[in-house]
């Protein structure tokens, strides 16, 4: 109950662009998110800025959380982000989807990442957070968790 009163908080919470609607899933759609959540990956592995842009939210909410806790609110803030790490090429990111979940309008898909830069590797769960808007899923919600090693 708890997790779905969560997932409805963050749906309420949404602020969508002028005219955008919130669709239900379509039966048999969890491949359609599926293929959004695997481009938005790779996109991320490839520092690619503009098909990244073609998978997160058109609203102005967009939230991403650092590690350290660190958190970002908008999705101006979201791009100008992703635009400054894409540009510094010191880093290779690994990144291994663990349990996408769908339902309705909504997805998460947890994953697990290897991030490598001159510092070394780290470890994180990465948590993705996707709606439907104008028929297409589109990111919301972006949590990263460093994994500590024991």
């Amino acid at each position: 109950m708890r997790k779905i009163l969560s997932a409805c908080a963050l749906l309420a919470m949404l602020t969508l662009a002028p005219g955008t609607t919130i669709q239900a899933a379509e039966p048999g759609d969890g491949s359609a998110f599926i293929e959004t959540v695997e481009k938005h990956i790779q996109a991320i592995k490839d520092r690619d800025l503009e098909s990244l842009l073609s998978t997160i939210t058109n609203g102005e909410m967009l939230t991403l959380v650092f590690p350290n806790g660190t958190t970002l609110y908008t999705r101006q803030e979201y791009v100008d982000f992703h635009r400054a790490w894409f540009a510094d090429t010191g880093w290779n990111m690994e990144i291994e989807m663990l349990s996408p979940l769908v339902r309705g309008d909504y997805g998460v898909a947890l994953t697990r990442t290897t991030y490598t830069d001159e510092a070394g590797s780290r470890q994180a769960m990465l948590s993705l957070h996707f709606v439907r808007e104008d028929g297409e899923w589109r990111l919301v919600f972006d949590q990263n968790t460093r994994i500590n090693p024991d």
